[in-house]
């Protein structure tokens, strides 16, 4: 499928933030790029996203669904009291030691629940 106009802005727009965002923070960004882009565009554009694996939709309990431009493998914290969601890129953190060894690993994703350090004080 090709890139549209469309797809490349929601594209950079994510890439620029270096961060997590939700779909309507997107859309937020990308009007001030092209302002005529509807949020109809953005979620379709980012469901064709995540179906290519340029991007990863991130769904923590109780939290909106996040937008991620780091698709290698890693996973998350979200803050159950002011929903940030910080990545954990430690090597060391491998969940396929707690599958047993007859199920294939096809993918993973840990999301860790807490409270912040600012959330705490």
């Amino acid at each position: 499928m090709g890139n549209t106009q469309q797809r490349q802005i929601v594209l950079d727009v994510i890439r620029e933030s270096k961060g997590h965002l939700t779909a309507e923070e997107i859309f937020i960004r990308a009007n001030k790029k092209r302002p005529n882009i509807s949020l109809s565009t953005i979620y379709r554009n980012l469901g064709l996203l995540v179906e290519q694996g340029k991007i990863l939709s991130i769904s923590a309990p109780d939290q909106p669904t996040y937008f991620d431009h780091n698709v290698t493998p890693h996973h998350h914290l979200v803050c159950k009291s002011c929903g940030k969601l910080e990545d954990i890129c430690d090597p060391k953190i491998n969940v396929n030691d707690l599958v047993p060894k007859d199920y294939k690993v096809i993918s993973t994703s840990l999301i860790i629940t807490c409270i912040c350090k600012h959330c705490q004080s």
